[in-house]
């Protein structure tokens, strides 16, 4: 099976329905990628997104005012001005994205 984020493997296997699974490559995971294995290998990451983009919109905002960077949100002119999607619930961005995770699921 194939998801978008980590929360709903971690629920599967919560309620018991993934199989534990260590694959033979699991040696070839880089230090990041080791630290994103279930600690009781009922799943495993595939990938790993690390981008993002500020939005802003050009008829409420000039350049001058628009955020330049991340720690520009936490500025008081933009206090509730911030909307994300949880990514654990929404998914990544993109439907290609790397960030997936991969289960053996147990057959009933």
């Amino acid at each position: 099976m194939w998801f978008d984020g980590d929360a709903t493997m971690q629920t599967l296997d919560n309620q018991g329905l993934l199989l534990k699974w260590t694959p033979a490559n699991l040696k070839n995971y880089t230090p990041l990628g080791s630290s994103l294995v279930a600690p009781d290998h009922a799943f495993f990451s595939t990938g790993i997104i690390a981008a993002g983009v500020i939005v802003y919109d050009t008829k409420k905002l000039s350049p001058a005012q628009a955020p330049k960077d991340w720690t520009d949100l936490r500025k008081p002119a933009f206090k509730n001005q911030v909307a994300e999607n949880d990514p654990a619930f929404s998914g990544p961005p993109s439907p290609t994205s790397p960030a997936r995770c991969s289960a053996r699921a147990a057959m009933a």
